[in-house]
């Protein structure tokens, strides 16, 4: 989801936003897919979910911010959201480009957390700080329930090295999936990766969902929701589920 708000067109901070996106686009591992949902005073999709560069690229370039732009970012994320519908075979990731805070929209902080709660999507925030920065405290409060992290720039090279560092993070995450026989009751399981071990428990039938971290590299505030996560950090990123479901690969929607 990308902010396109008046102070986006400030300071090279929508061409920088732009350049980094486009990067992502460019680099996206075979399989992977990327959906663009940009927010002002509305949101609109600019492109749905695929991996045509010249869809994207041509997405990224009609990007503008208009000088009267609001901020509608939870309507933006609920639009974001919504996209994974279409494609449940993705392993979804969302990442939100942001300058500034919400000021104009119809869904409330609580709406759109339950959303990306609900869709199983670890959540990203890149803040771009040549205003007076995002809602981190509202960011944050949506990574504590589902993963993710915070990243941020306010120099052309600065944001750069934000979105890559963005993007290692995106592509380190792997799943695993448990298929059990039990019948009733709930089930304890354990996902140990070399010395980063992480528990979670189930209801035979249902889902149980979370991601835990160590970190591959440094971010302003690990991601793993709080209930996952250790004061040590590498990336172990589980789903756990009571019936054998594959995944295939991860999306981004920026």
């Amino acid at each position: 989801m990308v902010d396109l708000s008046g102070s986006m067109g400030d300071n090279g901070a929508l061409t920088r936003a732009k350049a980094g996106l486009a990067k992502i686009a460019e680099a996206l591992p075979e399989g992977d897919q990327m959906a663009i949902v940009s927010y002002t005073d509305q949101v609109v999709v600019e492109t749905p979910f695929t991996s045509d560069q010249d869809q994207l690229r041509a997405a990224l370039d009609g990007m503008a911010a208009p000088r009267d732009g609001k901020t509608a970012m939870f309507d933006g994320v609920r639009k974001g959201v919504s996209l994974f519908a279409s494609r449940p075979d993705l392993q979804p990731n969302m990442l939100l480009v942001a300058d500034g805070k919400d000021d104009v929209s119809k869904e409330t902080l609580e709406s759109a957390k339950a959303s990306v709660v609900g869709s199983g999507a670890a959540f990203f925030g890149l803040e771009l700080t040549h205003r007076n920065g995002a809602d981190l405290s509202a960011i944050r409060s949506i990574i504590d329930r589902t993963g993710g992290a915070v990243f941020s720039g306010t120099t052309k090279a600065e944001v750069a090295k934000a979105f890559d560092d963005v993007n290692v993070t995106i592509r380190s995450q792997f799943v695993a999936t448990y298929a059990s026989s039990a019948k009733q009751g709930s089930i304890n399981l354990s996902v140990a990766v070399g010395d980063v071990e992480r528990q979670a428990s189930y209801v035979v039938g249902g889902n149980a969902q979370g991601a835990g971290t160590t970190q591959v590299l440094s971010a302003p505030h690990a991601w793993g929701p709080a209930w996952m996560r250790s004061g040590v950090s590498a990336t172990l990123a589980f789903v756990l589920v009571g019936l054998a479901a594959g995944l295939g690969a991860f999306a981004i929607a920026a």
